[in-house]
């Protein structure tokens, strides 16, 4: 056994007579809530036969407290632990399992083989179902978070981090040490705890003495990884404290090793999201070749595959010059080839489609390549696999989201997309997951995106089905994200088409847009600058459809959007367009809207606004809304005044 001085101020235990004295009732219950607080297992009476897990637990209490005093007996004894999850959830840990077990390590933590056998509990103890293979242990994890809690609430970090730092050099010791910090992590609850009570430390030294010990470098990249998650002020930490380099050395040296290259990758995954500084020196350092280099050598393990996608996501977002060094270096290739090597497995398809997503927001050059990859086709299989059914709504969320940035700008990414199945399984995709919001956002987004070219494929759209799902999902969500992409989907597909006005006014557009109007315009440009546009565009249908729209109250929606977004050009421009087709031909209308104070709203445009078009709309919609409308209308034409595109700016990553 190796000594360590920073036991040296614990309080001394008692030896095996003094503490079976302590299991009475009547026995220092002071100190026995100190070291034991088990006397309601201790002293229960006998147990019935068919209860064995009780007995179990109460044998191993009482083994416990004969062994105290000697650590090698101690050591001996705790290695028999019942493992059953039932027996540890409801007889070992609601009697003070943890604080007995803490109790010990603090005792004995000086001893190798106490320390060892003691972090080998913990660490069974706190192993969650992906874990606990590795550990000896059943398949049923039960409830590994009470446990978790309890071991926090007993202390155990402190005792841990010394027993790791006293005895860093055997290799058990190390690996049981940095399992325990990395499941006592998990969720980032009690992360924060960690890293107060020097955790860092223990893991570090934990590392620093086994770079060679694959199964060391394996769950301490697991540790840094759930350390990090959750937390821009633990991340920073860990990034000045060395972490990114200890994950670095760790996948250098174990690179044929895909477990280690698939924790490492979740560390890198953890520590790149968030703040750009970050993102820029992981890639300084040199994370980017390591990730790519072992999504291509390990390209048939889902692990990799997945937490690849997402460090490279990660590492992606928030830089197109970090896009650009990353796609260089061939991250576009690992990630549509993981995602075509399994199309099956939800978190590669997720962080796949999320990567894809990332790489094409905003970059016609990424988007162009990524369809040179083929990646409509590997998105297309995930969503076939994991989106529909009851499968996994996340992979139908991000699974839109690339779709929407792979077609934004492009007449030939659209047309090509539309031609690979795209909208048939974005209409799927809201369908079958139409009751959560994010999906619903991304399925608009995606038909707006989609809509924005060619009238055809608008044409194409319409036949799948997008208005319905549109108007489900303005239904179903009462949501700024799906109004505001619900609005656009309108507005791309009304343009230039009596047709298709006709076709969304009888699906309901109206009463929805109206609705989310009213609902978001106060606080949401995004939702006033599309509602106005999808105005705009309906305005320009016959004289039917223009009172249907003024029956359903858009006259208070434009103003309203005036009156609070009127510095926004794209507010400015459609909404002094809509009310211009509106009060052209009808002077009910005119009258109307002179009514819910459109006039001072428009006049404020013109003043506010230098742009010749903005202010030039500006004066036609006070001319609309003041002259007498002739006495019979007269089509208006489809030339429109004002550009329209869609621009898909979405950061889309999640921790």
């Amino acid at each position: 056994a190796r000594g360590d001085s920073s036991f040296a101020d614990e309080p001394a235990a008692p030896g095996p007579n003094a503490m079976m004295a302590l299991l009475t009732p009547s026995g220092g219950s002071k100190y026995l809530a100190r070291y034991l607080n088990a006397a309601s297992v201790l002293t229960a009476p006998k147990v019935d036969d068919r209860q064995p897990e009780n007995h179990e637990a109460r044998a191993f209490f009482r083994a416990l407290a004969a062994a105290w005093s000697d650590a090698a007996t101690l050591a001996a004894v705790v290695q028999n632990m019942p493992k059953d999850s039932e027996i540890m959830d409801e007889h070992m840990i609601p009697y003070g399992l943890a604080d007995i077990l803490v109790a010990a390590l603090t005792k004995h933590g000086a001893h190798l083989g106490a320390s060892k056998a003691l972090l080998r509990c913990f660490a069974q103890l706190t192993a969650f179902w992906f874990d606990r293979q590795f550990m000896d242990m059943p398949e049923e994890d039960g409830d590994v978070g009470l446990r978790v809690d309890a071991i926090i609430a007993a202390g155990a970090a402190q005792p841990v981090r010394k027993a790791t730092k006293a005895h860093n050099t055997n290799a058990d010791v190390a690996e049981y040490g940095l399992r325990i910090f990395g499941n006592l992590a998990v969720g980032s609850r009690h992360s924060d705890k960690l890293m107060a009570t020097d955790a860092l430390s223990g893991i570090f030294a934990a590392i620093d003495a086994h770079e060679n010990n694959e199964m060391v470098a394996e769950v301490g990249c697991v540790a840094l990884g759930n350390l990090a998650f959750g937390s821009e002020e633990r991340k920073d930490t860990l990034i000045k404290a060395g972490a990114s380099g200890r994950v670095a050395t760790a996948m250098e040296k174990h690179k044929g090793r895909a477990f280690v290259c698939e924790c490492a990758c979740l560390a890198f995954s953890h520590l790149a999201y968030g703040s750009n500084s970050r993102k820029d020196r992981l890639v300084r350092e040199g994370a980017a070749p390591l990730v790519i280099d072992a999504m291509e050598r390990h390209l048939d393990h889902t692990g990799v595959s997945h937490h690849g996608c997402s460090a490279l996501m990660a590492l992606a977002m928030g830089s197109d010059e970090r896009k650009a060094e990353l796609a260089g270096a061939g991250a576009l290739e690992r990630i549509v080839e993981a995602m075509a090597a399994h199309p099956r497995n939800a978190g590669v398809a997720e962080n796949g489609c999320r990567a894809i997503g990332n790489f094409a927001d905003g970059s016609d050059r990424h988007a162009t390549a990524l369809m040179d990859l083929d990646a409509p086709r590997a998105i297309v299989n995930a969503l076939d696999a994991n989106g529909g059914g009851n499968g996994h709504h996340s992979v139908a969320r991000y699974g839109c989201y690339a779709f929407a940035t792979l077609a934004n700008n492009s007449d030939v990414r659209q047309r090509a997309l539309l031609q690979a199945g795209v909208s048939a399984r974005v209409m799927q995709a809201m369908h079958t997951h139409g009751e959560h919001e994010r999906v619903a956002e991304g399925g608009c987004l995606a038909i707006a995106a989609l809509a924005s070219g060619k009238g055809i494929l608008c044409d194409g759209l319409i036949a799948d089905g997008a208005a319905a799902r549109i108007m489900s999902a303005l239904d179903e969500h009462d949501a700024p994200g799906v109004a505001e992409f619900g609005l656009r989907a309108i507005m791309a597909l009304s343009l230039d088409s009596t047709p298709r006005i006709s076709q969304l006014m009888e699906a309901g557009v109206a009463r929805r847009i109206t609705r989310a109007m009213r609902t978001f315009t106060v606080g949401h440009v995004g939702v006033a600058v599309h509602g106005c546009g999808a105005l705009w565009n309906l305005s320009n249908g016959n004289a039917a459809t223009r009172d249907q729209l003024m029956v359903a109250g858009v006259a208070q929606c434009l103003v309203t959007a005036l009156r609070e977004h009127a510095k926004d050009p794209g507010v400015a421009g459609y909404a002094c367009g809509a009310i211009k087709r509106l009060c052209k031909f009808s002077n009910v209308h005119r009258e109307t809207f002179k009514g819910a104070g459109a006039i001072p709203r428009i006049e404020s445009v013109i003043r506010t606004h230098s742009d010749k078009s903005i202010k030039g709309k500006g004066q036609q919609a006070a001319e609309a809304a003041k002259e007498q409308a002739p006495l019979a209308a007269c089509s208006l034409g489809l030339g429109l005044g004002l550009g329209f595109g869609v621009g898909v700016g979405l950061g889309l990553g999640l921790g």
